[in-house]
Formats: structure tokens, sequence, C-alpha cells
């Protein structure tokens, strides 16, 4: 099983959507955590429609600061234990663990110093609620240690020390990550660059005996100031499955590339006017796009890994400073085959594709249309 916990800025954005819907279906995920998304709770629950999911409760934000959203599909039962504006809490049970009952909870840590002994309290409290397995995870606006703050003045251990024994307090452990050593970066300029680990998964005993091949992955994004968490719980089995052949479909999404035009052109067999020779000429094209998407579109998916890869490469080599170009320029894009994997999934949603009533117009449009320009 495979969770994701991001603190998202706003989702009001379709950037953002775009990217969260992207990491669904790029890491399988069974459940989704978001702090800060700056929406109402029917705002926030109604974009499970836009992410493929069937549930979802949330917690309406206030004003322009705030708000929570957890969501899940029909495979987990989930039961909600309790709930405010720092915390999501529920039971589940998941077919595919093939475990009885644990506990998740999505945390966000009060942002407002002064007040920040309410969240470690509210740690305390949630621990005597139930002897469960328990995993929470979540920004925690705060560090366990001052090496998980890069820049900046040296963090206080006062600061620090109310964390720590309310994690102390709760028999958690903090369950470690792959990836860059932080998850916020305020991207200021030279000395004022702060990177710092505010987000992370912590785990009880119970939990990580019952779910010992748990790991927590630092994901790079470019809509957010901060990582998504990408949660295992055991060994995913959501990947592989046989290769099927599948038929033909015209991808809207290769029209955003800069070759398009060229390769269909040169595809199609000029000075043809029977029916016969533009259903051969069809075939040309077909063939060559398809030939073309595998050898330089490539699979969008799997530019996006290396391309967040990169990323990761070009941030852990710039820690303590500001976003260099060489970093913009691999958020653009990835930003733009985001948008290209999105038109792709919108295209092949039957949901969409019926409620649009085009199921055969994006492959004769676009082929046709250079047919008849050319007589």
């Amino acid at each position: 099983m495979n969770i994701l916990s991001l603190n998202c800025r706003g989702c009001g954005w379709p950037e953002t959507l775009d990217e969260i819907s992207n990491l669904v279906r790029l890491y399988h995920l069974c459940l989704v955590f978001l702090t800060e998304t700056k929406l109402s709770a029917t705002r926030a629950q109604d974009m499970r429609f836009r992410l493929g999911f069937s549930n979802a409760f949330g917690v309406g934000s206030d004003g322009l600061s705030g708000g929570l959203v957890f969501f899940w599909n029909n495979d987990s039962t989930v039961s909600l234990e309790s709930y405010n504006n720092s915390h999501i809490d529920v039971s589940i049970q998941n077919e595919n663990l093939g475990e009885k009952e644990w506990r998740f909870t999505g945390f966000y840590g009060e942002p407002v110093r002064s007040k920040r002994k309410n969240s470690w309290d509210l740690m305390k409290y949630l621990r005597k609620k139930s002897d469960n397995p328990w995993f929470c995870a979540g920004d925690f606006n705060e560090i366990l240690d001052a090496s998980e703050q890069i820049g900046g003045n040296v963090r206080d251990e006062w600061k620090m020390d109310g964390f720590r024994d309310a994690v102390e307090e709760c028999r958690m452990d903090d369950l470690g990550y792959i990836g860059l050593p932080y998850t916020w970066d305020n991207r200021q300029q030279g000395i004022g660059n702060i990177k710092v680990r505010l987000d992370r998964g912590l785990g009880d005993d119970k939990f990580q005996e019952r779910f010992d091949s748990t790991s927590v992955q630092h994901i790079q994004t470019t809509e957010s100031d901060h990582c998504a968490l990408i949660i295992s719980v055991q060994k995913s089995m959501w990947f592989g499955g046989d290769k099927k052949s599948r038929p033909f479909r015209f991808e809207n999404a290769w029209t955003r590339h800069e070759n398009y035009d060229k390769v269909v052109t040169q595809a199609w067999t000029p000075h043809r006017g029977n029916l016969a020779d533009v259903h051969d000429s069809l075939a040309v094209v077909k063939g060559n796009l398809q030939r073309w998407s595998r050898n330089e579109s490539g699979s969008v998916p799997k530019q996006l890994k290396i391309l967040r890869e990169k990323l990761e490469n070009v941030r852990g080599s710039s820690l303590g400073q500001r976003p260099s170009r060489q970093e913009r320029n691999l958020m653009r894009r990835i930003s733009e085959l985001i948008t290209r994997e999105e038109m792709m999934a919108r295209q092949r949603s039957r949901v969409n594709w019926k409620l649009k009533g085009e199921v055969h117009a994006y492959f004769v449009h676009p082929t046709w249309l250079l047919f008849i320009m050319q007589y």
C-alpha cells in the first residue's frame, strides 16, 4: 500500500492538481493526505473525482490558511476516529495487506510557534485513544534535531524539546527517509536560503513490527515548496502485470511536442486522392507516430521519473542556495510533461470520453485535417 502526504500550499491551482494526480497514478496511491488545501471542506472533498478516488473527508480552511483532506478508495475500509484543523485520525483495514486494523493519523503541526504546544498535546492525546498499530505522517512544522535544518540561524534546543518529548511519550520512532535530507525550501537567495525537514513519518513499535518494510521517500515537486512523502507500507503489490498489445489511439499530448507537425507531415504520402490511398496514408501516419512516440517522445512516466531524479541531484548539489537556472529549467520541463500526462489521462478516461461524446474524434480529426489541407 502506497500513501501520499503533502503540504500542497493550496489546491486551487490546476497545475497543483495535475501534479498530485500524476503522483497518484505514478505511485499507485491508495491513500492521500493533503495539508494547507486552502479550500472549504466541500471543495476539498470534491477533488476526489479529479484524483480518481471514491471517498474523501475534508476539514475546511480558515480563510486562506490551513485546510486538510484525506482520500481513499473502496479497497480500504476506513473509519473516521477524530479530526480538527490539525489532524485527521482514521482506522484502516486493507485487503491487499491481509492484516488486521491499524491506525493512520495525518498531522499538521501548528504553524504559529507560540501555539505549537497544542500540537504536541494533541499527539499525546491521540496516543491514548487506541492500542492499534499507529502510523503518523505529515508536516509537523518542527524538527527533532538541529542537523535537520540547512541554512539560517542554528535552531535553539528548547524549540525542539516539545516535539521530542511528544514523540518519546507516544512511543514513536522516526522511520527515516530516502532522498534529499530536507522537505521544505524557502527558495530565497544566498544566505537567506533555508532548507528544513519539516515533513516525516512516525511509527510505534506495533506498526514497525507488523509493517517492518515500510519506507518513506522524499519526492521532489514543482508546485509546492514542500517535498511529497511517498510512504510504502510493506511491499507494494501494484506493479507488474502482463504486457498486452493495445489498439492504436491518437494522443492529444503529442500535439504539444515541437516535432509533432514535422513527423505527421513527412509521414503523409502526398498526391493521393482516392479513399483507398487515404486509408494507406493513415496507416503510414499511425506507424510513424507510434515509432516516433517510442523513440523521441518516449514514455512520459519514465521521462518524469528521470527528470525528478535529475531535479533531486541538482537540488542536492546546491544546498544552501536559491534555485539555479538549471533547476528552474528542470521544473519547467517537469511541469510540461505533467501537462502532457494529464492530457493523456483525461483522454483515456472512459468517463470523460462518454461525457464529451468524442470517442472517435481524437485520431480522425488531426490526420484528416492534414488530408483536407492538401486538397
